[in-house]
C-alpha cells in the first residue's frame, strides 16, 4: 500500500466488535451529531465533499481531521493471501517482514 499511495499504515486497532461503547463509536456519534446540525440548517450531504464540508463546519469536529482522496487517481491495490478467522481478530501491527495479529 505505501508504495500505491505513499501512506505507511504501521498498526491497526479495532475496538470491541458490535461492542457499541468504544472509542471509534463514541466519535462517529459526535460527527453524525455534527452532520445532523448541519442538515438541519438546509445544508445537504449527498457527497464525500459534502461530508468534509459538514465535519469541518462551526468550527470542525475537536479531534477529527477530514482527507478526501480521489480513488480514480489511485492504482488498485492488490492483496495475496486470506486470514482464516479474522472477523475475530483485533490488532493489527505491519512489520517490515511480517504482519503480527492479535486477539482480544
Amino acid at each position: 500500500m505505501k508504495e500505491a499511495t505513499d501512506i505507511k499504515v504501521e498498526r491497526v486497532d479495532f475496538s470491541d466488535p458490535q461492542g457499541g461503547k468504544g472509542p471509534c463509536d463514541r466519535r462517529a456519534a459526535t460527527i453524525k451529531g455534527h452532520v445532523l446540525r448541519y442538515i438541519n440548517e438546509g445544508h445537504d450531504v449527498v457527497s464525500a465533499d459534502d461530508l468534509k464540508r459538514a465535519i469541518l463546519s462551526h468550527g470542525a469536529v475537536r479531534g477529527v481531521q477530514v482527507t478526501l482522496i480521489d480513488s480514480t487517481k489511485q492504482p488498485p491495490i492488490s492483496l495475496q493471501g486470506k486470514l482464516e478467522g479474522v472477523s475475530s481478530l483485533n490488532n493489527f501491527h505491519y512489520g517490515d517482514e511480517c504482519l503480527t495479529v492479535l486477539k482480544a
